[in-house]
């Protein structure tokens, strides 16, 4: 490799690191260089499966497959199965592919990439961790030559750096995000898109050591009570799944359910950008204030998002009021509680009274039942 060429890849894997967008001339330039068809970064891990998936110049045909979790589980990929089991920045190559191939229990990546001539080619691991790993490959109809492996070395620190320089600033991201919650003294947990606690606030620390809360393990989040911690593993999927630019998952949790004074967790995602790397923050966890069950009403508008009057209704309702009751309680019309009914149902995914009424119950079970 020229030291002009080298410049220009230094350059644009640098702004790479800094604007993610630029990834794509910099794996233009990585393909040219190597003699191959494509280049393509990409992240396996986490909830989706596949992270991210960014390929230079690539065809119609494989847009629609790029994200397809089954095409790229280790049992059907060998360049997958392949890079499991490489050391950080070594070269996985033909040789490494034919040996994978003969692993694999179904044939849908060979064809794809038989289709698409894409069959050979280089791939390194630029950072792998114990739930996944970004690799960096070439993909090409003919076998790699010696010169072009030789080429493809050259490249791999230069990505190497710009891949670490984006975690770190992901990570500085977090560290800033947790820095606005400690403001204002809030138990938060902030989430990358691996689903790795990234950073916390002092008071999340606290919530750390409280007996039957939060506990941390190998930078993941869990709740002690297995109900609860099968409601928060949920609601954290859903955030960083969530692929909208906005806060599109947002999910209220009502932990300690068995106990004199609920708490309430909320699971809130955080913008994904587009050519986002998962280091960033995806998702942030907070605790609430604890809630004691004769605050029935705030208990209701938490663990089901409704405004204070559905609550109210839907209190009614559970404790066996007919809507024409309510409606004189609430000194309103019957078609008034009939639109609050729709509503209350849509929340709490019910579809019946005596659902919902069960979900009531067994929220505030032990709560005083007169007002």
């Amino acid at each position: 490799m020229t030291s002009d060429t080298q410049n220009k890849l230094r350059s644009a894997l640098e702004r790479a690191a800094w604007q993610p967008k630029e990834w794509i001339p910099a794996l233009r330039l990585l393909a040219d260089e190597c003699g191959a068809s494509h280049a393509q970064l990409i992240g396996i891990g986490g909830p989706a499966m596949v992270m991210f998936n960014w390929i230079s110049d690539f065809s119609e045909g494989l847009a629609s497959v790029l994200h397809d979790a089954a095409l790229h589980d280790p049992e059907n990929n060998y360049r997958v199965l392949a890079g499991m089991s490489a050391a950080e920045c070594a070269v996985v190559d033909e040789e490494d592919y034919a040996r994978a191939t003969k692993k694999l229990s179904g044939s849908e990546y060979l064809k794809l990439v038989r289709r698409h001539s894409i069959q050979n080619g280089l791939q390194t691991n630029l950072r792998k961790t114990q739930d996944g790993l970004i690799g960096l490959a070439t993909l090409r109809r003919e076998r790699t030559s010696p010169e072009e492996r030789e080429r493809f070395e050259n490249i791999i620190p230069l990505a190497h750096t710009a891949v670490k320089l984006q975690a770190a600033l992901g990570h500085q991201g977090a560290q800033i995000l947790a820095g606005n919650y400690e403001t204002m003294s809030q138990a938060a947990f902030v989430i990358d898109g691996n689903g790795m606690v990234q950073a916390l606030t002092p008071a999340a620390e606290t919530a750390l050591t409280a007996p039957g809360s939060f506990r941390l393990d190998r930078q993941k989040l869990y709740l002690s009570d297995p109900e609860d911690d099968r409601a928060l593993q949920k609601a954290l999927a859903s955030a960083l799944l969530s692929g909208d630019r906005t806060l599109s998952a947002h999910s209220s949790l009502v932990i300690g359910s068995a106990t004199p004074s609920p708490s309430i967790v909320d699971v809130i995602a955080m913008p994904k950008e587009d050519w986002a790397m998962p280091f960033g923050p995806r998702a942030v966890v907070t605790l609430g204030r604890q809630h004691f069950r004769s605050d029935r009403i705030a208990l209701l508008c938490a663990a089901f998002g409704f405004t204070e009057v559905e609550a109210k209704v839907a209190d009614f309702l559970s404790r066996g009021k007919s809507r024409s009751e309510i409606a004189d309680l609430r000194a309103t019309s019957d078609e008034t509680i009939k639109s609050h009914i729709k509503s209350i149902y849509a929340k709490a995914e019910v579809s019946r009274e005596n659902q919902l009424a069960a979900k009531v119950r067994d929220l505030l079970d032990g709560s005083p039942q007169d007002r």
